[in-house]
């Protein structure tokens, strides 16, 4: 799923740098897609959903939220593999976005590659629910997305 903007959607996007060429990055992400996405024991097929915590924040003030995510079927481009994936939160879903995204890693060409966090939501409960997105909430989805592409980023670079 190679993502255009949808009305009345919330986009959310980030690019982290992959210090390894483009081939080893590929073949890092489509052999560990699983590990390097969740903290997962185990194999997982592409489709199938996976339980995991996402959030944001540093050591002084973090939030965290169960979600299960499901990562779709790697799509392989000349220069780019795209993974389409989304998640949903566990417990109560009408008080929290579903999440879809693509995550995208290109060649750069020159060394290294780049991993890009691309997707999009829309805030739940109407009118108040999109006040209070705009007030804190899409903070906390983008800082979750820049986190959780960083950290992919540094998986699949080895580091």
């Amino acid at each position: 799923m190679i993502m255009s903007p949808r009305a009345n959607h919330l986009l959310v996007q980030h690019t982290a740098d992959v210090a390894v060429p483009f081939d080893v990055a590929s073949d890092r992400m489509q052999r560990h897609l699983d590990m390097l996405l969740a903290d997962v024991h185990g194999a997982l097929e592409y489709g199938e959903s996976i339980r995991t915590r996402l959030g944001a924040g540093g050591n002084q003030f973090h939030i965290e939220k169960s979600v299960n995510m499901t990562i779709g079927t790697p799509l392989e481009l000349t220069d780019r593999l795209v993974v389409p994936l989304w998640w949903e939160a566990t417990g109560p879903q009408s008080l929290f976005p579903r999440m879809d995204a693509d995550l995208i890693l290109t060649d750069r060409e020159s060394y290294g590659s780049d991993l890009t966090f691309r997707g999009q939501y829309s805030p739940p409960l109407g009118p108040l629910g999109e006040l209070i997105d705009r007030l804190m909430l899409h903070r906390l989805a983008d800082a979750t997305g820049r986190q959780f592409v960083e950290a992919a980023a540094r998986a699949l670079a080895g580091s």
